[in-house]
């Protein structure tokens, strides 16, 4: 372990692979803290073990590797190495890929658990940019936001878009038009993409050793395309 007598400090962990900064931490207690994340009771505990810097820590121990300490800055108080922490991690974010889950200044220890901040509506939004429409007028900027504000799940505003039926008495979709999609009618001939005639969707679906409804639900959603073929009803 490094040593060094100060008791103020600003340090990273490296890693030794890349020699590239992974984390940055702020110690009131010297070395104390630095080290502290190297020992098996920091990265194995139950309640830390899924921070990223433990997990990244892990996997350089199962390669019989750990961090190399780095000291960034040697301080005068606490005032002083809470505001150079802040400072110094949002210049290292430019060039680093830190895993660092706030931005300083604030910190956890090794006794309590160390939680992420939520998510904003920001980063939310950027996980799936979609604009999705509502037939009462509002226009949300993704899936996540137009679920939250139906006070539904992600997964029936999908359904919704994709069968162009009501939720919550709202329709949604993703170009502002809100037809009801074709019922599939079951005793319809169907024309299989590779030349193949059925009689009905029953028929269809047994040639594929599938069962109808599974089938009717793919037509729905995957623009009649179920397991890479496409299929056509013919017109009687």
């Amino acid at each position: 372990m490094v040593e060094v007598n100060a008791k103020y400090l600003i340090y990273a962990l490296v890693d030794p692979r890349t020699s590239k900064i992974r984390y940055i931490g702020k110690s009131c207690q010297g070395l104390e803290r630095p080290n502290s994340h190297l020992r098996p009771f920091a990265y194995n505990h139950s309640r830390l073990k899924h921070i990223p810097v433990y997990c990244w820590i892990r996997k350089l121990v199962a390669y019989n590797l750990k961090p190399k300490i780095e000291i960034l800055l040697v301080c005068e108080s606490k005032q002083e190495v809470a505001t150079n922490e802040k400072r110094i991690i949002s210049e290292h974010r430019l060039t680093c890929r830190l895993l660092n889950v706030t931005d300083g200044g604030d910190g956890g220890t090794v006794k309590g658990m160390y939680r992420p901040k939520p998510l904003t509506s920001e980063q939310r939004i950027k996980r799936g940019k979609t604009t999705v429409y509502r037939s009462d007028g509002r226009i949300y900027a993704s899936k996540v936001l137009a679920a939250e504000d139906t006070k539904v799940n992600n997964s029936s505003i999908e359904w919704a878009i994709n069968t162009g039926r009501a939720i919550c008495n709202f329709k949604f979709s993703l170009d502002g038009k809100f037809e009801t999609k074709t019922k599939i009618k079951h005793n319809r001939r169907v024309l299989r993409s590779d030349g193949v005639i059925f009689n009905n969707l029953t028929e269809a679906a047994k040639a594929i050793d599938t069962n109808k409804s599974t089938l009717r639900s793919a037509l729905i959603q995957c623009n009649n395309r179920h397991k890479g073929l496409v299929y056509t009803f013919l017109e009687d």
